[in-house]
C-alpha cells in the first residue's frame, strides 16, 4: 500500500479548508487568518458545532476570534493566566476534552460581570462538550483552541488529531505575531538603552494629539570624553544611567527617545518641564544642557526650534534655554542665514567681506610684516558668522571664500595675508581648498598665514595643522594667554610665531604686567617665535612694549581698510 493511500482521509479535508489560508498567511491581515482558522477547524472536525481562539495579549487572554458567539461582546472579556480560561489547566500539553460537569462549575467561578457576559454572548449555558487544545511558545501557553458541541457529550477520537491540527496552525500564525512584534519594537527602540529610537519617536510624535506640550532635547556633554577616557562600555553605562533617569521621572502623558549619540528628545507637558529639568539636576551625576520649544502642531518645527535652544544654552554656559525666550535671535539669525546662503552663491557679494588690518614694526609703523583678514558681514560678529555657517553646513564653503578673498588682496598688494581658523575649519579638506586657491591667484604659499587658537592644537588636529604647515604656510599661535594658556605646549607646538591676546595689552603696563612681558620676549627670543601684541590703541602703549623688548603689534591705532575689491 502506497504512503499515499494510507494518508487519513481527514488530513485531506484539513488540507482543502487550509490552503487558502496558507496562500494568504503573508498577506492576509491576521484577524482574518485567525478566524479563517477557527470557521476552518469547525466546519472540519466532527462534532465541532462552535468554537474560540483566545490569545494572551498584554497579559490576559483575550477572544480574537469566534464561530457561533458573539465576539464584539466576548472582546470585552478577559482572563487572567493564572485563572487558565474557560476549561483549560495549567500546564495542560495535551488536547482535552471537557463534558457538563466541568462547565456547569466554571459557570459559578466567575465575577458576575463576566459570567452574564459568557452566559448570554458566550451561551455557557447550552454547551454540552469542549475540545480545548493549548498553543506554546518558548515553553508557556499562549493561546487555546476551542471547539464546542452543543449537542453531543463527546468528540470522536479523530476530532483530537484534527484539533491537534490545526492548533499546530494556530502556534505557527501566533509564532508569526511574536516574531513580527519582536521585529516592530526593534525597529522602533534603542538597543541599549531600550527607549524609542528616533524612528519610533517619529511614530510617536505624529500621532500625538495633546495640548500644552514641549518638545525637549537633552544632550549628555561628557559622552565623548568619558568615551575617551574610559573606553566604550563605560560611555554606554553613562547612557543606560541618564536614560533610566530620565525615564523614571517622566511625568504622565509623555515620552523619551534616544535620538542619536548622547542626545535625548521627549515631548511632555509644558507645565511640567521646569519641574523635570530640576530633577534632573538632583539626580544626573554628569554635565548635560537641554533646548525646550513649545509643541504646536509641528513637530519638524518644534525639534529645530529646541535645538536652537539646546545651542544657545551650550554657547552661553547655561544647562537649559527656552526657545520662546529666543524667538528674537532665532528670528534674526533667520534672516542672517538667507543672506550668507545668498552671499555664498553669488561670485560677488558685496555683503561678505574683508577688511585688512597690518601688523606692524614698532616703533614707527613703517614695516608690515603681514595684513590680518578680518570677515565683515551683515554688521554680525564673525564668531556668530562662523558658528551660523559651521550649524547649517556652510563653513567650508565660507571658509574656502574667505581664503579666496584674502589672498586676492595678498596678489594685488604683493603683501601676505594671515586668516583666522577656528576649529571647526580645521577639517581634512581644508588642505586641497588652500592648495586650490593658491593656485587660482597664482601664489606660493608663503603669501598666506594662518592663525589658529590653542584649543585647536589637539590630537584630532595636530596631523592637519602640521601638514599646512609642510605646504609652506605659516602658523600662528593666535589669542596666547587667554583660557588656558600653557608655556610648556610652546615648547612642542607647530608654529612660526605668537599673537598675543587682547588682555595683555591691558596688563602689560602694570609694574607687574611688566615683569610679565619682559619675561616673555625673553622667552620668545629663545625659541626664535615673533611675538605681535594685540590690542594697540594707543601711541604711549606702542612706547611702553617698544621699551619692554616687543617688535610688532597691530589694533585699532592701525586702522583697518577694506579691500580694494570692496572699496
Amino acid at each position: 500500500m502506497s504512503a499515499l493511500s494510507s494518508t487519513p482521509a481527514w488530513w485531506d479535508r484539513f488540507c482543502r479548508v487550509m490552503l487558502p489560508l496558507w496562500e494568504g498567511f503573508s498577506t492576509v491581515p491576521e484577524e482574518r487568518l485567525f478566524q479563517g482558522l477557527l470557521e476552518a477547524a469547525v466546519s472540519v472536525v466532527p462534532g465541532a458545532e462552535a468554537g474560540s481562539i483566545t490569545l494572551l495579549l498584554e497579559g490576559r487572554f483575550r477572544f480574537v476570534a469566534t464561530v457561533g458567539y458573539d465576539r464584539e461582546a466576548l472582546q470585552r472579556v478577559s482572563f487572567a493566566p493564572e485563572e487558565q480560561w474557560g476549561f483549560c489547566r495549567r500546564g495542560l500539553s495535551r488536547v482535552r476534552q471537557v463534558g457538563r460537569p466541568e462547565i456547569e462549575a466554571q459557570r459559578s467561578a466567575y465575577d458576575a460581570a463576566r459570567g452574564s457576559l459568557l452566559e448570554v454572548a458566550g451561551r455557557m449555558g447550552e454547551i454540552r462538550s469542549v475540545l480545548v487544545a493549548p498553543v506554546f511558545h518558548d515553553g508557556m501557553e499562549i493561546a487555546y483552541l476551542h471547539l464546542d458541541s452543543f449537542s453531543q457529550e463527546a468528540f470522536p477520537s479523530v476530532a483530537y488529531e484534527l484539533i491537534e491540527a490545526f492548533a499546530h496552525q494556530l502556534g505557527l500564525l501566533v509564532s508569526r505575531r511574536r516574531w513580527q512584534e519582536a521585529l516592530r519594537w526593534q525597529a522602533r527602540h534603542d538597543p541599549l538603552t531600550q527607549l524609542l529610537n528616533r524612528h519610533g519617536f517619529e511614530e510617536a510624535v505624529a500621532a500625538f494629539q495633546g495640548p500644552g506640550h514641549s518638545l525637549m532635547v537633552i544632550e549628555l556633554e561628557e559622552l565623548r570624553r568619558i568615551n575617551q577616557r574610559y573606553g566604550r562600555p563605560r560611555a554606554d553605562q553613562a547612557l543606560q544611567h541618564m536614560a533610566g533617569v530620565m525615564a523614571s521621572s517622566l511625568p504622565v502623558s509623555s515620552f523619551l527617545s534616544r535620538w542619536e549619540g548622547g542626545t535625548f528628545v521627549l515631548v511632555l507637558p509644558s507645565e511640567e518641564a521646569p519641574r523635570y529639568l530640576e530633577g534632573l539636576r538632583q539626580q544626573l551625576p554628569y554635565a548635560w544642557r537641554a533646548g525646550t520649544a513649545g509643541l504646536e502642531g509641528d513637530w519638524e518645527a518644534a525639534l529645530a526650534h529646541a535645538d536652537f535652544a539646546l545651542r544657545y544654552a551650550k554657547s552661553h554656559r547655561r544647562d537649559s534655554a527656552r526657545f520662546e525666550d529666543l524667538r528674537a535671535l532665532y528670528e534674526r539669525q533667520r534672516v542672517l542665514l538667507a543672506e550668507l546662503e545668498q552671499a555664498l552663491a553669488s561670485l560677488s557679494a558685496p555683503a561678505l567681506r574683508l577688511e585688512f588690518q597690518p601688523v606692524v614694526a614698532f616703533p614707527d609703523a613703517q614695516q608690515v610684516l603681514f595684513l590680518e583678514a578680518l570677515l565683515r558681514f551683515a554688521e554680525a560678529p564673525p564668531l556668530e558668522v562662523l558658528a551660523l555657517a559651521e550649524q547649517h553646513g556652510l563653513l567650508s564653503a565660507l571658509t574656502e571664500r574667505i581664503l579666496d578673498l584674502a589672498l586676492s588682496e595678498a596678489a594685488r598688494r604683493g603683501q601676505p595675508v594671515s586668516v583666522n581658523l577656528s576649529p571647526a575649519q580645521l577639517h581634512p579638506l581644508l588642505p586641497e581648498a588652500v592648495a586650490r586657491t593658491l593656485a587660482r591667484h597664482g601664489l606660493p604659499a608663503s603669501s598666506l598665514v594662518l592663525e589658529i587658537v590653542e584649543a585647536a592644537f589637539h590630537e584630532d588636529c595636530l596631523g592637519l595643522i602640521q601638514h599646512l604647515r609642510e605646504m609652506g604656510m605659516a602658523i600662528w599661535l593666535d589669542d596666547f594667554g587667554s583660557g588656558h594658556s600653557n608655556f610648556e605646549r610652546l615648547l612642542c607646538l607647530p608654529i612660526d610665531g605668537i599673537k598675543l591676546s587682547h588682555s595683555f595689552a591691558r596688563h602689560f603696563t602694570s609694574p607687574r604686567g611688566r615683569y610679565l612681558a619682559e619675561g616673555l620676549v625673553t622667552i620668545a627670543r629663545g625659541l626664535k617665535l615673533p611675538v605681535v601684541v594685540e590690542g594697540i590703541e594707543e601711541p604711549e602703549q606702542v612706547k611702553a612694549f617698544y621699551s619692554m623688548g616687543f617688535s610688532w603689534g597691530q589694533g585699532f591705532l592701525y586702522r583697518p581698510f577694506p579691500s580694494r575689491s570692496a572699496s
